[in-house]
């Protein structure tokens, strides 16, 4: 994963550590929206919508496409009455915006998105909650590594240009006069024997010369 995610899901110290990505799934239809989903999956993707269209149009060049939201929801008596967390995380292209900075810009969707009401002095916020949002997409989530530099070697000696060729493997050392060597005698022919049966062909004799 990237440096900027990270930063949220690698503990150390004694900050708070993150689970990585989120993924809810609703599937079922219900009565409480007209669209019949349900409330927290419905908000969460006005969000994201009322975001992709700003980026798109140009009113929000600063945003970047990746992005992901979360609402959670209150009920009283089986009806979603208000938004007790709103989370969102979006990149960013200027690497010089804060948290608070995000928020300023892609708030005023997000109430736009929701139901008047819903917000209130008690629901909770958590814009970019990691800090930096630079690196998204598949640079973000996919762990392809960084392009190391090219090392570049210098020599104050010209070095003679060599043509590629196949490999070969090389030759081994012929051996030297203190090295054994195994020399082994070919079969003979069978003799013959009393009634022109063959004996049996004898085994190969190895001799060791020094």
């Amino acid at each position: 994963q990237s440096a900027h995610i990270a930063q949220g899901v690698d503990a150390g110290g004694n900050k708070d550590e993150g689970a990585g990505d989120q993924g809810i799934m609703f599937g079922y239809a219900c009565r409480e929206t007209e669209e019949l989903m349900p409330a927290p999956i419905l908000y969460s993707h006005k969000i994201l919508s009322l975001l992709a269209d700003a980026r798109k149009s140009g009113k929000e060049p600063v945003l970047g496409p990746d992005a992901k939201s979360q609402v959670t929801v209150r009920y009283e008596n089986g009806v979603p009455v208000a938004a007790t967390s709103i989370v969102l995380s979006t990149q960013h292209l200027d690497p010089a915006l804060t948290s608070e900075d995000v928020r300023r810009i892609v708030e005023p969707y997000i109430r736009t998105a929701l139901p008047d009401g819903w917000i209130t002095g008690e629901t909770e916020w958590h814009v970019n909650p990691t800090g930096a949002f630079v690196i998204g997409g598949p640079d973000g989530d996919a762990g392809r590594p960084a392009p190391r530099p090219a090392r570049r070697v210098s020599s104050t000696r010209s070095q003679p240009r060599v043509e590629p060729t196949a490999s070969v493997p090389a030759a081994r050392n012929p051996p030297s006069r203190n090295r054994r060597r195994l020399t082994v005698t070919p079969l003979r022919p069978p003799r013959k024997v009393a009634d022109g049966v063959p004996a049996t062909t004898r085994a190969p004799r190895h001799r060791h010369r020094r």
